[in-house]
């Protein structure tokens, strides 16, 4: 079939035009034949079988074929292989092996079992049948030779096809096939008794030492226990109980000479985490107190023993900087040290995926300059197991690490140092991973994964604890623009459990490398701007709350004049606080992602960044802001004056009444209710906007904290670059909003406000607006024909007359039809004197139903209206000798300041600008978009998510409209004496 296949995929295709017609049909034939027997598929497939689906016990699954193999004897006939079984699985599944006491003459596919004689032994190797030589006999029950002298071992004599027995030296121990040495070079076998210290010495564990040193080097019960903080247990370790007493008995005798003994106590510090009360560290700190410290410029570094504490700590090595230059290409290169906890000193390696267990996310970008790293993942122990069993294939024990970071320029090696979170100093935490506080205990060594030290020298291994490095942070200090990064900090946290409970679950496991740079300066400016703000907050406050007064005619200041100073107070600090977060995020976003070169890193959030509490305070206030807006623009109070003079009279009922329609107040009512809803950006189209240029043009990428060092490196992202990707792109689309609508749509299409001036004119009706008791806005919408309730052709008539100039002009008095006003309190009182008397008649504008008395009710409704209507008539016609008004112009500071006249008589100020419209959504529309931003913003800070963060925004937005919408038509109607079921 093979051949088959080859001729029919590959030769006949080579053959086509070589061979001549003839050779060709006798191929071609002979392949027909030949597939006639066997089949060959295109794909090439077999089918796999595992030992599983082989139904005999004693078959194997052939490697090569991955099929079903029995396990007989080829020599045998078919009636012996039914009585006597010569073959066997080897115990894996995958090949054959003689039986117990035959020798294989064949293969493992084919053996050829052979029966030893009764006096003989199967090799090691299961191919020869030896016989029992020199110094050995054969012992029947064991079916085996036994050396017949003490500490010998047994030697395969091939050539003689016999087993024989060599003794063992004196200071070796004998295995079955091997000498192994004495632990100790003095110890000597002793009549049957292998490895016996000399008289006068005594054997500590496996060292001979004089007598007295037993008491010297005799451990406490508490020295080899291993505290697990996680499983609050102290572990009585069966890896201590083994190599702390001698390692710590030859690392001393030896003078410190013996390396792999000193590494091992290093070491066994380490796994007890550097608590300086614990056995091994105290050990440690004893010997070190008699040997030299420094070297190469490193005070606490010992000559002769391990280096394991950094006791200056910051100050031992903040004036070590690692030069931009020395980087080569824009990377640091980092070589690690490598030791077992047995001492063994495995080498130094460069650095380049060793400490990062999460393995999928894996590479070697942190190492690069300025590149900032978060990765995380959960994965289960076995996973663990592998990450760290890769550093060193084939070491069976815990591995630990000395990091070291190589100059380019120099080749030098500098000390990397290490703070362990888990640090405790008598019993208190002093690390944590900011590694910023002078007292911080920083080390040399780590592990990555330990389940040796757990194991307890009385229980099981069910019950050892396994501990590992659940977070590993690595953090370069930017000391300033220019000067270089100081000597990396590294922060391992630990995290400990059962080997039980590993098994059955997953851990989290950290990975970062992040920059600080020094924003002390930045952070001074900060806090001056900060002061700045609060101190312009308190004036802005104060003089809101004086307006407030006055407008008010309040004479004394009570409650309400210091909650409108609170209040103002706080939404004039989220303002400046607002602007001064906005203004910080685009220094740094442009800072950053404008350098060619990389000078600084962003400010670490958690670490001297005052930053982001700022952001929270900000964002919070300006929401505060906008609800506080919208319910004040909801309560303004607002009349409709009608100015129209009945000329009809009207059934009503059983008699005739002279009266104007209601339909022309219900239509401007209903037009100012939605106008004061109407923007010129919505919420839902400025966010969709902003979302293609952060989404759709790739804006965000704008906002990964990467310097773009490392090639083909994704960076995490920064809030404060977020911050500004999503100002700039909500500010950017409202903006080009407001330039259509103000360039175009206003001049071309329609203005909403001019036509809405133009609707009262044309209905005879004027509208007054206040936001306090004495100042609020003026439309005069005094038609400048006799009647506007007319007929179509009337209408368009009288338009015609004023479109040739033939009729009055427009406004009050020649002064224009829009006013800022400010009214006298005796007027003011009047209205509300008024308005008192019906309390208990304007519930019904807000009723869908009729219940009794509401007829008497509507009549009061309606006389009140009349009374207002007349009094609002007579005040404009300067019908009051002593409730007048004059019509003045309002200069430049009196309007940005915002000032408030004396109002002995009321005052009409020309509003050419409109501003009318500030007591409506279209007048505040830009402390209402700089709100939505800052929700935007809170959002994106505390979930991350761009779209998600746009959508929370809307809903937040609709919610405020729909509740600002639903006020504002409840207040429109009491105000002006509507029915509420004319509101549409």
């Amino acid at each position: 079939c093979v051949c088959v296949c080859v001729y029919h995929r590959v030769i006949s295709t080579a053959m086509a035009g070589v061979v001549d017609a003839v050779v060709n049909a006798v191929c071609v034939a002979a392949v027909t034949v030949l597939l006639s027997v066997c089949v060959c598929g295109e794909d090439g497939g077999i089918e796999f079988r595992t030992l599983s689906d082989c139904n005999d016990e004693n078959s194997v699954v052939n490697q090569f074929t991955f099929e079903c193999q029995q396990c007989t004897d080829a020599n045998a006939s078919p009636s012996t292989a039914d009585t006597l079984l010569t073959t066997r699985q080897d115990g894996v599944g995958i090949g054959c092996v003689c039986d117990f006491g035959f020798a294989n003459s064949g293969s493992q596919s084919a053996p050829n079992c052979i029966m030893c004689a009764a006096n003989e032994v199967v090799s090691v190797d299961g191919t020869l049948c030896l016989s029992c030589g020199t110094n050995s006999v054969f012992d029947s029950a064991q079916q085996s030779c036994i050396c017949t002298s003490t500490n010998s071992i047994k030697v395969e004599n091939t050539v003689n096809r016999s087993v024989e027995c060599r003794p063992c030296a004196s200071f070796e121990i004998a295995l079955e096939y091997s000498c192994l040495r004495c632990p100790d070079n003095g110890m000597r076998l002793s009549g049957d008794t292998p490895c016996v210290c000399p008289s006068g010495t005594t054997d500590i564990s496996g060292v001979c030492r004089n007598g007295d040193d037993g008491v010297a080097y005799q451990l406490r019960e508490s020295d080899i226990q291993v505290y697990f903080e996680d499983s609050d247990r102290d572990v009585p370790s069966q890896l201590f109980l083994e190599l702390l007493q001698r390692n710590w008995l030859l690392c001393d005798a030896s003078n410190f000479e013996n390396t792999t003994a000193c590494e091992s106590l290093a070491n066994l510090c380490v796994l007890q985490l550097y608590d300086r009360q614990a056995g091994a560290c105290n050990i440690y700190l004893d010997l070190i107190a008699d040997v030299t410290l420094g070297q190469q410029a490193w005070t606490s570094w010992p000559v002769e023993l391990p280096w394991l504490y950094h006791e200056q700590g910051l100050t031992e090595f903040e004036n070590f900087h690692v030069p931009f230059e020395a980087a080569n290409d824009k990377r640091f290169q980092f070589v690690g040290r490598f030791t077992t906890s047995r001492g063994l000193v495995l080498g130094m390696r460069p650095i380049d995926t060793q400490l990062q267990l999460c393995k999928d996310s894996a590479d070697t970008s942190w190492q690069f300059l300025g590149v900032v790293v978060d990765y995380e993942c959960v994965i289960d122990v076995e996973t663990l197991k592998s990450a760290v069993e890769e550093i060193f294939p084939g070491v069976d024990d815990t591995i630990f690490i000395e990091l070291f970071i190589e100059a380019a320029d120099t080749h030098l090696l500098h000390p990397i140092p290490v703070a362990i979170d888990n640090y405790l100093l008598q019993g208190v935490r002093i690390n944590t991973l900011r590694y910023n506080d002078r007292s911080s205990q920083f080390v040399r060594r780590f592990f990555l994964f330990d389940e040796s030290s757990g194991v307890s020298d009385t229980s099981s291994n069910d019950d050892s604890i396994v501990r590992y490095a659940k977070e590993i942070v690595i953090r370069f200090n930017i000391e300033s623009i220019g000067s270089g990064v100081r000597l990396p900090i590294m922060g391992v946290a630990y995290a400990d459990a059962t080997s039980s409970t590993l098994e059955s679950e997953s851990v989290a496991i950290s990975f970062k490398s992040i920059y600080r740079t020094n924003i002390v300066k930045y952070n001074e400016a900060l806090a001056g701007l900060l002061v700045i703000a609060i101190a312009l907050a308190f004036i802005r406050a104060a003089f809101v709350s004086s307006s407030f007064k006055k407008r008010n005619f309040i004479t004394l200041v009570d409650g309400r004049v210091l909650l409108t100073f609170i209040v103002s107070f706080c939404c004039a600090l989220g303002t400046m606080y607002f602007w001064i977060v906005i203004g910080c995020s685009l220094y740094w976003f442009i800072l950053f992602n404008a350098q060619a070169d990389y000078l600084f890193s962003l400010p670490l959030p958690g670490n001297d960044d005052y930053l982001p509490p700022l952001l929270i305070t900000a964002c919070v206030l300006k929401l505060f802001e906008f609800v506080v807006l919208l319910h004040r623009k909801s309560t303004s109070d607002v009349f409709v004056v009608d100015w129209e003079t009945p000329q009809r009279k009207i059934v009503v009922g059983e008699r005739q009444v002279i009266a104007t329609t209601v339909w022309r107040k219900n239509l401007v009512v209903n037009e100012w209710q939605e106008l004061c809803a109407t923007r010129k950006a919505p919420i839902t189209r400025t966010i969709f906007f902003a979302l293609i240029v952060i989404i759709g043009f790739s804006f965000q990428d704008f906002s990964e904290n990467n310097p773009r060092t490392a090639p083909e490196h994704k960076g995490t992202e920064h809030y404060i670059l977020r911050t500004s990707v999503i100002a700039l792109s909500v500010l950017f689309g409202a903006l080009v909003q407001f330039a259509f609508h103000t360039l175009f749509y206003d001049r071309f299409v329609e203005n909403v406000v001019f036509q809405f001036i133009d609707l009262c004119v044309l209905s005879n009706l004027s509208v007054i607006v206040m936001d306090s008791k004495c100042h609020g806005y003026y439309i005069h919408g005094h038609s400048p024909h006799q009647q506007a309730d007319v007929d179509m052709y009337t209408m368009l008539e009288n338009l015609k007359k004023e479109a040739q100039d033939i009729a009055q002009t427009r406004g009050l008095e020649d002064s224009g039809d829009t006013f800022e006003v400010f009214l006298p309190q005796k007027l003011r009182d009047q209205w509300d004197s008024t308005l008192d008397k019906l309390e208990d008649s304007v519930e019904i504008l807000r009723r869908v139903g009729f219940s009794t008395g509401d007829t008497d009710r509507m009549q009061n409704l309606v006389k009140t209206n009349n009374s207002l209507n007349q009094l609002f008539v007579k005040f404009i016609e300067h019908s009051f000798r002593d409730i007048d008004y004059v019509i003045k112009k309002r200069g430049f500071v009196e309007r940005w300041f915002e000032s408030t006249p004396e109002v002995r008589r009321g005052v009409f100020y020309e509003d050419p600008a409109m501003r009318f419209t500030e007591s409506m959504m279209l007048g505040i529309e830009l402390n209402v978009l700089v709100a939505e931003v800052a929700v935007f913003v809170l959002w994106d800070y505390l979930i991350t998510n761009y779209v998600v963060a746009a959508l929370l925004t809307v809903v937040v937005s609709w919610c405020l409209s729909f509740w600002y919408s639903t006020r504002t038509a409840a207040n429109i109607a009491t105000k002006t004496l509507t029915d509420g079921r004319f509101l549409i």
